[in-house]
């Protein structure tokens, strides 16, 4: 089984949850979107959905770092490798705080 198999079963068999827990059995139906408070919603479970799952993948990233550098041997370009897949997981962790407060900046600027 090749590198890349593997990391797409973890991330897939690590979605699975992200996606059950997405779900929210309350509240109105999808076509029930009448007023701003409905598309508020859609809106929250988005963000929600795309913050979980940018989470999710960086954690991924970080222990697939953790990995190159452990198993680097000395070699500089995997060393290389490791910390700048740590620095995109920093990254993508900053991009998913940022996307979670900007849901909360909104609501604050249209005093909902």
């Amino acid at each position: 089984m090749s590198k890349f198999s593997k990391i797409a079963i973890v991330v897939g068999l690590g979605l699975v949850p992200l996606l059950v827990l997405a779900q929210t059995p309350a509240g109105p139906a999808p076509d029930a979107i009448r007023d701003i408070n409905g598309v508020i919603l859609v809106l929250n479970r988005i963000i929600n959905a795309i913050f979980g799952l940018l989470m999710a993948i960086a954690a991924l990233l970080v222990l697939y770092a953790a990995y190159n550098y452990l198993t680097a041997g000395g070699d500089e370009a995997k060393i290389e490798t490791a910390k700048n897949t740590l620095i995109y997981a920093a990254v993508g962790i900053g991009v998913a705080l940022l996307a979670q407060g900007f849901g909360s900046i909104i609501r604050n600027i249209l005093g909902v």
